[in-house]
């Protein structure tokens, strides 16, 4: 389908879900966090899209439009700065975390 997880993930979201309200972001090599992940998307009716820090490119194509998101995995995993790149924020905005 895609020429890797991270675009096949896309792949999938343009498919499947339309214009979504929200995001979930997973770090992609690890699949425990995509395996919870995915039931967390599907109760919100939002994308699961693959991810890491470093390569975050093919997810800020897709999320450039979508305001809110979680990511699953945490900030190790997937660095503030990469979701912050991927949601296009100020490299001062707070990512808030629970």
């Amino acid at each position: 389908m895609g020429s890797s997880r991270y675009e096949t993930s896309v792949l999938v979201a343009e498919r499947f879900v339309q214009n979504p309200d929200a995001v979930i972001l997973a770090y992609a090599k690890n699949f425990p966090d995509g395996l919870c992940g995915g039931p967390l998307a599907y109760a919100l009716g939002a994308p699961l899209i693959l991810t890491d820090s470093g390569a975050p490119g093919t997810a800020d194509g897709y999320v450039r439009n979508i305001t809110s998101g979680i990511v699953v995995g945490g900030a190790g995993l997937i660095s503030d700065a990469a979701t912050r790149d991927i949601f296009d924020l100020a490299a001062n905005a707070h990512i808030s975390t629970k």
